[in-house]
Formats: structure tokens, C-alpha cells, sequence
């Protein structure tokens, strides 16, 4: 079981992914798949539902402690969302629909965290941080909205690593594979969860909202830039999208 879930890793993971992340849900693969052999991918994906919900609520309503409750739930659910693909894979019960229900929390998570964000950190340090919190929520909604959209025009729904594979075919090589390779890094929820969270934790919560803003800034120029390229490939067929 343990070579099996050790097999399943993504090319598409970042550094956090890879060096952080996937040894933790690996583990935590393992030991489900050996204790609870009937388990279904879509058991886990409920989890991370309950980790998000629960990260929202800590923003919205929990103050201070509630800012870094928050902060700590959102990279656990991003570590969470690595195990249910994992058992996937490993188990051979991959599924367009899982696949798809695993996007649709993953992106109810990301909307979750970029309002409460917003919300909390204008509770706490002023009106100051409504405007920037306001637009960094439009540009994650625009954002996943479009993504989400492309990925169903590319063949590929509820795959929203499609941006990621266009950007990594249209520069293999040089300085702008080098330049993908870091935006894919840095745009990566693995990343910025993990990052976020341990800006929160180290008590420099009011400059999320700012570097999220931009993060999510650079994110939707990048999804922009690409549509006129995945709307050419949009008519080629693909592989099915299964986690």
C-alpha cells in the first residue's frame, strides 16, 4: 500500500507539494487504505469540505484567535486535498465526477478563505482593509469562474490544472520555462495556503490582504493571457480529468 500511494504523485506539484505536503498525505493515504480498504475518495474530499468550513466560520467570527485558526485550517485542508486523490489513484477509483467534486471544494475553499480573509482583517485592523479585500475577492471569483469555464471548453472539466500544462507546453525550455515554473509555484494553493498560513501564525496577518491581492492579481493576468491559446486547443481532444 505504501509503494502504491508512493507512486501517485502529481508532475504538476510545487516545491511545498512536494516536499511538505505529499510526505504528510502520503502517510495519512497509507494508513487509511490499511485500516479502511472500503474507503472512498469522495469520503476524504467531505473531509476537506468540513476543514474549509470550519476555516471560514474561525475567519469570519473568531477574532485574533480565529485569524490564525483560520490560517492553520487553510493549509491543513490544502495538505487534506492531497489524500483524497492519493487513494484515488492508488486504489484505481479515479473519476471525472470525483475529480469535478474535488474542484468544486477546492474551490469553495480558496472563495472561503480570500472572504474571509477579507472580512476578518477588516474587523480587526480598519476600513483600510475593505477596498483591497473587496477586490482580491473579484479576482478570485473572476478567476476561478474563467478557469473553470476553460477547462470544460478545453475537454477537460473539473481539472483546473489545465492552465498549468498549457503554460509548461507553450515554454519547455529556457528563461521562460524558468519564468512558468515560478508563477506555477507561487499560484499554486499548496504554496500560498502554506505561506499565508505562516504569515497569520508569525502575527503579520494584516499584510495577507495585500499579498493576496497581488497573488491573485498576477493569477487572473496569467488566466487572461492564456484564453486565446486553450480556446485554439479547445476543439483537440483530451484525457479524461480524473484527480
Amino acid at each position: 500500500v505504501r509503494r502504491l500511494v508512493g507512486a501517485t504523485a502529481k508532475p504538476s506539484d510545487g516545491p511545498v507539494s512536494r516536499w511538505l505536503n505529499r510526505p504528510i498525505s502520503r502517510r495519512v493515504s497509507a494508513g487509511l487504505l490499511l485500516l479502511m480498504p472500503d474507503i472512498r475518495p469522495s469520503h476524504v474530499t467531505a473531509v476537506v469540505a468540513v476543514a474549509g468550513a470550519a476555516m471560514f466560520a474561525a475567519l469570519l467570527f473568531g477574532g485574533r484567535a480565529g485569524l490564525i485558526a483560520g490560517g492553520v485550517l487553510f493549509h491543513v485542508a490544502s495538505v487534506i486535498d492531497g489524500v483524497d486523490g492519493e487513494i484515488a489513484r492508488a486504489s484505481h477509483r479515479s473519476t471525472v465526477a470525483g475529480a469535478t467534486l474535488d474542484t468544486r471544494v477546492d474551490v469553495a475553499t480558496n472563495l472561503g478563505f480570500f472572504i474571509g480573509i477579507a472580512v476578518s482583517l477588516t474587523r480587526l485592523y480598519g476600513a483600510g482593509q475593505a477596498g483591497v479585500g473587496a477586490l482580491l475577492v473579484l479576482f478570485g471569483l473572476v478567476g476561478m469562474v474563467l478557469l473553470g469555464w476553460l477547462a470544460r471548453r478545453a475537454g477537460r472539466p473539473g481539472n483546473l490544472d489545465v492552465l498549468k500544462s498549457y503554460y509548461r507546453r507553450r515554454f519547455p525550455t529556457g528563461w521562460q520555462h524558468r519564468v512558468t515554473e515560478t508563477l506555477v509555484a507561487m499560484t499554486s494553493r499548496d504554496f500560498f495556503a502554506f505561506a499565508f498560513g505562516l504569515i497569520i501564525v508569525c502575527g503579520a496577518g494584516w499584510t495577507v490582504s495585500w499579498l493576496l491581492f497581488g497573488f491573485s492579481a498576477i493569477w487572473l493576468t496569467t488566466i487572461i493571457a492564456a484564453v486565446p491559446g486553450l480556446l485554439r486547443q479547445g476543439g483537440a481532444p483530451a484525457p479524461a480529468s480524473a484527480r
